[in-house]
């Protein structure tokens, strides 16, 4: 099944206008309140990593709910 590139894209640009406008997750905003000796490490990513990463999952994503 072949689906032109703007289809992908259009889902693709939705999915990012989601990513930005729901709210964070509680575990987000709980550890922003937590005590600093509470909050576990993290790993930090530049802005433009981390949107490759989450295009990159949405895109495998929307090929595989397409593919089933």
């Amino acid at each position: 099944m072949m689906f032109p590139v703007f289809y992908v894209q259009n889902i693709l640009h939705t999915y990012q206008r989601q990513l930005k406008t729901e709210p964070k997750p509680a575990r987000v905003v709980e550890e922003r309140r937590a005590p600093p000796h509470k909050i576990r490490d993290r790993v930090s990513i530049s802005e433009e990593a981390r949107r490759k990463q989450i295009l990159s999952r949405i895109a495998s994503e929307v090929v595989e709910e397409v593919t089933k």
